[in-house]
């Protein structure tokens, strides 16, 4: 009986022992993304997402990859799964089959069961897999709901409002269990269910939707984080922010405006062929804010530095000293120089040369189509001057960076130089040209020629510079140009030949259209600045301009889907951002979490590693997370303990 008793405690023992060891199973941090021919939206989606976020992941095409092993000596290879579709189904030319076999399917859930992992299918074919039962299916545009339980897998969106879904096949469904499995709707459209958590008896844990998802999509949008956040159980590599930089350009001098039915004032023809070509001197309008715009300005952005979302939103201005000299034609007294003064510490102040001459054809000779590039002489007194009208001001400049004109002198390297030895390290470059986009989402591109700066890329905006109005007839009227570009008559075609619109756009559609890009922007972590000019600034009618009436839109329409708040930068501190991000992505991190335990970190190379969901000395709190950083040299292991 004694030796009864003994084996009973032993056995009690390596029970316990062996679940405590099941429960702190280590896991790689990284996600395994599953696909089953690669034309899957969802797969673009998701990878956008995580590479905007610096997630590590690995993607497999089941279709034409091989499944990877799942563990390796008892350490888990992924902390969660992700499903491009809940089957990974893809169309082999006579049949739609699945991309893994029946065994891979079994390896894949005894790897969740036995690893306590979860998984995420993306786009649904209702099955009781997921805990689901198909009831119809609609291409409709229609409005998801929240349920309830939504709260836990996304705290940071305005459940209180509905999300759109359009543009995307939807499978509608009702919510089926067998015995011993818990199915919970998270999200639904109208009565039927597009969205469970679903738990079945041996703990596995899934979350599904069910409408299809790519990376322009509102919906998807808006829903990525909590499925990421979901799966890897609150804490991963990485982390996400909403951003909103904007920088205005030509701060001092005027923009010439653009007007209907008079070529020589319309942004085409000799004006877009030749850069030396002078609008102002074919008798073209041109306008500068007054010193009560620019308050105006302050005071709408202090509107919104009121409220808790957009308490860090702050205007950047680049801006150029020359306008505000007598040389210029400005008077003593001008009221812009005496409200920038006043305003310094309002905004964000960026360098944008003396005189804003193109450095790819400096000091031409108008309508002579030659183009001398700026010399080495030529671009240290644009740097110079212009730094020391900021110091008269008492503007407080961002030193290290630049908004050069037109986004010129990138292939300067008599200006590159220059720019570095005064040591500037950051310039903007366009998202239009492909020679200057980044491998990936928030990354930047160092220039080929002066590798010391770095381009971040800038996304223009249809807020066009050579517009201050949204009325129409009237010179710098913007829906008189965008309809000149984009109407029914528009210059501007589509690839097959027919026009953007069929129909003249009106002022409200161009804002709509607009703020939803810059909505879109802001929904995937994009940390890039936006282009406006000085020009966008002016009061076309009682407190309104082309910038308020656009940021406006889209701030509201921010704040109806997410309560996060937003975050504006300087350009150097861009900069940095992006320096960090691209080490990070190259260092070769590995890390490995052990549930309730700690969290190991290695590397190939120094990086400072993000951390979504821990509180390490040093960390900071966005919305309902916490990120932390920590600094990880190769040949050390950081250790840092989980809670």
């Amino acid at each position: 009986m004694k030796h009864t008793m003994r084996l009973f405690l032993v056995g009690v023992l390596l029970g316990a022992l062996s679940a405590l060891t099941a429960q702190v199973r280590p896991l790689q941090m990284k996600l395994l993304v599953l696909a089953g021919d690669g034309t899957e939206p969802g797969l673009s989606a998701i990878r956008s997402f995580l590479d905007s976020m610096g997630v590590p992941y690995e993607a497999v095409i089941t279709k034409t990859q091989a499944m990877p092993a799942l563990s390796t000596n008892n350490v888990g290879n992924y902390q969660g799964i992700i499903l491009t579709t809940g089957n990974l189904s893809y169309y082999n030319g006579s049949a739609w089959v699945s991309g893994l076999t029946a065994d891979q399917w079994t390896a894949l859930d005894t790897y969740q069961k036995d690893y306590k992992v979860r998984a995420v299918s993306y786009y649904t074919w209702p099955e009781a897999r997921y805990g689901l039962e198909y009831v119809s299916s609609t291409g409709n545009t229609s409005n998801i709901s929240f349920t309830t339980a939504a709260a836990a897998v996304f705290p940071y969106v305005n459940r209180n409002n509905p999300v759109s879904v359009e543009n995307s096949w939807t499978y509608l469904s009702r919510t089926v269990q067998a015995t011993g499995e818990v199915t919970t709707p998270i999200l639904l459209m109208g009565t039927n269910v597009v969205g469970v958590l679903h738990t079945k008896p041996d703990g596995r844990e899934y979350l599904a939707l069910t409408m299809d998802n790519n990376p322009n999509l509102r919906h998807s949008n808006v829903l990525n984080y909590g499925l990421i956040n979901w799966v890897t159980k609150g804490v991963f590599l990485g982390f996400r922010k909403i951003f909103l930089t904007t920088q205005s350009d030509d701060l001092f001098l005027p923009n010439d405006l653009f007007v209907n039915n008079k070529p020589a004032c319309q942004p085409v023809g000799q004006l877009a062929q030749d850069p030396t070509y002078d609008p102002t001197l074919e008798g073209c309008p041109e306008y500068r804010i007054t010193g009560a715009e620019l308050s105006q300005l302050n005071s709408w952005q202090n509107t919104w530095r009121n409220k808790a979302l957009t308490r860090d939103f702050q205007v950047s201005i680049a801006f150029n000293g020359y306008g505000t000299t007598a040389a210029a034609g400005t008077p003593a007294n001008d009221s812009l120089t005496t409200f920038a003064k006043l305003l310094r510490n309002s905004f964000i102040w960026i360098n944008h040369t003396y005189d804003h001459e193109n450095l790819d054809c400096y000091d031409a000779v108008p309508g002579s189509g030659i183009c001398p590039p700026a010399t080495a002489a030529q671009a240290k007194f644009e740097i110079d001057e212009n730094i020391k009208v900021a110091n008269a001001l008492g503007l407080p400049l961002d030193a290290q960076s630049m908004v050069t004109p037109n986004i010129s002198g990138l292939a300067n390297a008599a200006f590159l130089k220059t720019a570095a030895d005064s040591g500037i390290r950051y310039l903007v470059s366009d998202t239009s040209r492909n020679d200057y986009l980044p491998q990936r989402p928030n990354e930047g591109v160092y220039n080929s020629l002066e590798t010391r700066i770095l381009l971040i890329p800038r996304r223009a905006t249809s807020m066009f510079y050579n517009t201050i109005s949204g009325k129409v007839n009237v010179a710098g009227s913007l829906p008189d140009e965008y309809n000149f570009f984009y109407g029914p008559n528009g210059v501007f075609k589509q690839a097959n030949g027919a026009a953007w619109f069929n129909t003249t756009q009106t002022y409200a559609q161009i804002i709509d259209r607009e703020s939803d890009f810059l909505l879109s922007y802001m929904l995937r972590y994009e940390i890039y600045p936006t282009m406006y000019h000085q020009s966008n600034f002016t009061v076309y009618q009682g407190s309104k301009s082309l910038f308020s009436d656009l940021m406006d839109a889209a701030l509201t329409k921010y704040g109806k889907v997410l309560n996060l708040p937003i975050v504006s930068m300087t350009e150097t501190e861009i900069g940095q951002w992006l320096q960090r991000r691209m080490v990070y992505n190259r260092a070769g991190v590995n890390g490995i979490i052990y549930p309730g335990q700690r969290i190991e970190l290695r590397t190939g190379a120094a990086a400072q590693v993000p951390i979504t969901g821990i509180c390490k000395t040093g960390c900071e709190s966005y919305g309902t997370e916490r990120i932390s950083y920590a600094n990880v040299t190769p040949g050390s292991v950081v250790t840092i303990p989980l809670p």
